[in-house]
This record gives C-alpha cells, sequence and structure tokens, in this order.
C-alpha cells in the first residue's frame, strides 16, 4: 500500500482514522503480507498542488514518524521514504532555470546540495512557502497545446485498436 504524508489540509481525525482502516484492511487480508509505503507529498507542476506549500521537513519527518509507528504497532511491514529526498525532488519539480543550474553545480561534484542552491541563486525554503495564484511559474512559458494534442492522438489510437 502507499500512503501520503503532508497532505494539505489533513487533519489529526485523518491520522487517526488511517491506522484503524489499516488494521481493518490487514485483517480482511489475513494471511496476505502487507508493505506500507509511506512518502512526503510533492508538490508537482501542472497539478493543483503547483500552488501549495509543502510541509516543512520537521512536520514530514513527525508525520512519517508518527504513522510508521502507529502502522507497526498493527504488525504491519513500513518503508518511509526520506524527506531529505523529498524535498530535493520538490525543489527540482518546482524549480525553474536556477534550480537546473544548480542541479549541474551539484552534479559536477563542485559542492553541497545547499551550497550549490546558495550559487544558484535558489532559495531553498521556496517550496515551503504558498505560490500565489497569479505568479508566474517557469513551466506556463511552455504552450503544451502540442505536446496534448499529441497525446490525445496516441490515446486515441491506442483505444482504438482494441475495439
Amino acid at each position: 500500500l502507499y500512503l501520503l504524508a503532508g497532505i494539505p489540509g489533513e487533519s489529526e481525525l485523518d491520522e487517526r482514522r488511517t491506522p484503524k482502516f489499516l488494521a481493518a484492511f490487514a485483517a480482511a487480508a489475513a494471511g496476505v503480507r502487507i508493505t506500507v509505503h509511506i512518502n512526503p507529498l510533492v508538490p508537482k507542476p501542472a497539478t493543483p498542488l503547483q500552488y501549495m506549500a509543502m510541509a516543512s521537513a520537521a512536520q514530514l519527518r513527525a508525520a512519517t514518524a508518527r504513522l510508521a509507528g502507529e502502522i507497526r504497532r498493527i504488525g504491519l511491514a513500513v518503508v518511509v521514504k526520506g524527506v531529505r529526498a523529498a524535498v530535493r525532488q520538490a525543489q527540482l519539480s518546482l524549480g525553474d532555470e536556477r534550480m537546473g543550474e544548480a542541479a549541474v553545480l551539484f552534479a559536477a561534484g563542485r559542492t553541497s546540495w545547499r551550497g550549490a542552491l546558495r550559487e544558484a541563486g535558489v532559495d531553498p525554503d521556496e517550496i515551503h512557502r504558498q505560490r500565489g495564484q497569479e505568479a508566474p511559474l517557469a513551466w506556463e512559458r511552455f504552450d503544451a497545446r502540442d505536446r496534448r494534442d499529441a497525446l490525445l492522438r496516441g490515446y486515441r489510437t491506442c483505444t482504438a485498436a482494441r475495439e
């Protein structure tokens, strides 16, 4: 099973209901080995979450630890994706060309990730702040109409072949 932590608007009630659901699920699937993967939510471009602030690393660590502890008490296996990797993924996903420059600097082995961000002029905490709905986003500079048309043509070809 795959769970997300750090979902905007998630409440304590949601956190209490998840282990209860998993306990009922495990009971219904008695004899089946279940592994629960917990991943921090990573906002992605071209989704409604592109405007939302990502939970802080401390909040994500606390949320994933609480959830993992509850799931282990039920007796299920748990795999938790690292928060640092999720934060980096969000930075890369939501960044602009400066993030690309930082990635090149880091990959060249010249500096640490944080140093590469600093050198490229990237605010590492930008992903933890709400983005204005009117603010220009790096990926909106590209017209995706052609890509959408190509994807739709491919989809129609695939579905027509099944009929």
